[in-house]
């Protein structure tokens, strides 16, 4: 016969998986809610997808930017979007 503690052992992995298969179900509704858009054409450090930046300054950015990537290898890259849907920025 197997002991309580044994069996408490069993219930709580039971419960665990349960869970993790919750957490992966959400997930996966939250992954097809959000918007992907389409690959750029060319690889770039500045994707002004909103068109809020000048070419100057999107020049400027991108001249800073790999600049700055040569120096620390730390790559930076900047993306404006035109919504972000019902998503707060604020998080």
């Amino acid at each position: 016969m197997k002991s309580p503690e044994v069996n408490l052992q069993k219930t709580r992995l039971k419960y665990k998986n349960y869970a993790l298969l919750i957490l992966c179900v959400m997930l996966s509704f939250a992954s097809f809610s959000q918007e992907i858009p389409p690959k750029p054409s060319i690889q770039t450090s500045v994707y002004d997808g909103s068109n809020l930046l000048s070419l100057s300054q999107k020049k400027a950015l991108e001249k800073k930017l790999i600049n700055y990537a040569d120096s620390t290898s730390t790559q930076i890259v900047i993306a404006t979007v035109n919504t972000i849907g019902n998503n707060d920025i604020s998080r």
